[in-house]
């Protein structure tokens, strides 16, 4: 066999992978050793499969080992001559036998051991990238968690900062809202509520106020003059809240009546519950 025929034989696979018999694989050492360009493919293939295991080790199945013999078996010589090969398969490949290229067919050896070779290189590439897959798309999961978290909680800080600006503002007056005149609320009802013309803001703390009934929600009202309320919004039960509500550019009197859920167009004036007139 010449160079050529001897690389596409499919020996120096097999030789790579040690799966030959001693006899063979004295062959192919003592083509290496006389044709460079063999002696660099079986180097080329054995850096391979190196690299290979080292980065997808994986135990073989179970009955690897012996469909490949039963395969070697059928193929080369009685049964005294394979228990004889199995045993030097086992053993290291210390003395060169000469073997003529036309008792080994290779091409039948290399078409039975490279597809379990080949499945199992496919099997532990597709469980890699499975993982590899699903591990990024976990991690990309917890980035977009994790910032969207991150901009909420930014915004928080931001809208505090700009309530605590208006609460600060020489230019916010500060309206006590107390128990309206009705004898059935108790008497130390209180709301606050922090208004600013200049920088046009209206923020209301409940500070004590009974939870509305199911169906029912409080309302404040904005009051100028002798004219009409006007909705200034729907009140958040809330007393650790710090709400922002509708904006005016003159008012005297807040109200907040308790009305369906929803609130409406006009106060239920004998359900106010709290008022307060504007501080001079």
């Amino acid at each position: 066999m010449n160079v050529k025929e001897i690389i596409e034989s499919g020996l120096i696979e097999l030789y790579a992978m040690n799966a030959l018999s001693a006899a063979e694989g004295a062959q192919v050492e003592a083509w290496a050793a006389e044709f460079p360009e063999v002696r660099a493919e079986i180097e080329e293939a054995q850096a391979a499969l190196e690299l290979y295991a080292q980065a997808h080790a994986m135990e073989p199945p179970a009955d690897m080992k012996a469909k490949i013999m039963a395969n070697f078996d059928k193929d080369f010589g009685d049964k005294s001559s394979k228990r004889e090969e199995e045993k030097n398969m086992e053993k290291p490949q210390t003395r060169p036998l000469s073997i003529t290229p036309e008792k080994v067919d290779s091409s039948n050896n290399l078409g039975k051991i490279l597809p379990w070779a080949i499945a199992g290189m496919a099997l532990v590439l597709a469980i890699s990238n499975f993982w590899t897959a699903k591990n990024m798309a976990s991690q990309l999961a917890d980035c977009k968690t994790e910032s969207a978290q991150l901009v909420q909680k930014q915004q928080v800080i931001v809208d505090l900062g700009g309530k605590l600006n208006i609460l600060k503002s020489a230019n916010t007056k500060k309206v006590e809202l107390g128990t309206a005149p009705n004898p059935s609320l108790p008497k130390d009802l209180k709301v606050l509520v922090y208004w600013n013309a200049k920088d046009k803001a209206t923020l209301l703390s409940i500070q004590n106020l009974p939870k509305p009934p199911q169906g029912k929600q409080y309302q404040l009202w904005a009051i100028e003059g002798k004219n009409a309320p006007v909705d200034a919004g729907i009140i958040t039960y809330d007393m650790t809240l710090v709400q922002p509500m509708k904006i005016f550019e003159k008012v005297d009197v807040f109200a907040i009546t308790l009305e369906n859920e929803g609130g409406s167009v006009a106060p239920t004036l004998e359900q106010m519950y709290v008022a307060g007139t504007m501080p001079l």
